[in-house]
């Protein structure tokens, strides 16, 4: 199994396309390492997990084939996790379409839900038990949230918190979910240990407690940030 991490930011990219700012202005200027894309991960090129604005930037800079995708899944609904969604579904022959059941009330969430009506392609529901991605022999796919009856108005509590294992190797995808959905998880007894783990909400203050970091317990931590993002991230 092959994961790839296209993009290492969050929320907006860096520097802002119209952004004159010093911070801005330096990053244009000496690129490299001081770029923010947005960040989505790829597995074995026909599973993605969200798709922020640059994802197409980031493949393209990265060589990666984004036209064998057969899956996409969304944990959010947010901007930096659906931003080019639609061309995605307009533009290749997707077989799957995963998403926890909430709605927003954004242009790109629109647009995502235009595309999909056009392809006529439904919406299977991310919540805690799935267990219907199929990523091949020797891997598993395990949804712990969110929890099906969730009520709430904070769209990260919506997070698909995500356990693919390959042999014996494991990788957590978080999504933004924060403390809440950590909370949710240890109190339902899930098999959080993990050697990889994509950090909650781009390293925010109101994900990774301490007692969910000891219950995952992983060898590697990656988190999707901003270098002198205006967030305070991580």
């Amino acid at each position: 199994m092959k994961l790839t991490f296209l993009g290492t930011g969050a929320g907006e990219t860096y520097p802002g396309y119209w952004c004159e700012c010093p911070h801005c202005t330096y990053a244009r200027k000496h690129r490299g390492k001081n770029l923010r894309t947005n960040s989505s991960m790829l597995i074995d090129e026909e599973l993605l997990i969200d798709m922020g604005p640059s994802c197409f930037d980031n493949a393209a800079r990265f060589g990666v084939n984004l036209s064998k995708l057969k899956t996409l899944l969304v944990t959010h609904p947010h901007e930096d996790h659906i931003g080019n969604m639609d061309t995605i579904i307009k533009r290749f022959n997707v077989s799957n379409f995963y998403a926890p059941k909430i709605i927003n009330t954004s242009i790109s969430f629109e647009n995502m839900i235009s595309a999909l009506v056009d392809k006529s392609l439904k919406v299977k529901v991310l919540k805690s038990g799935t267990n219907t991605i199929n990523l091949g022999l020797n891997t598993k796919v395990e949804v712990f949230s969110p929890e099906e009856n969730i009520v709430s108005d904070n769209f990260n509590d919506y997070s698909s918190v995500i356990k693919i294992s390959f042999l014996n190797t494991s990788f957590l995808f978080t999504g933004d979910a924060e403390n809440f959905t950590e909370d949710y998880l240890i109190s339902n007894n899930c098999n959080l240990k993990s050697d990889v783990l994509k950090v909650g909400h781009h390293g925010s203050s109101t994900s990774s407690s301490l007692k969910f970091l000891k219950a995952v317990n992983p060898s590697v931590a990656i988190i999707s940030v901003g270098n002198n993002n205006t967030y305070g991230h991580p």
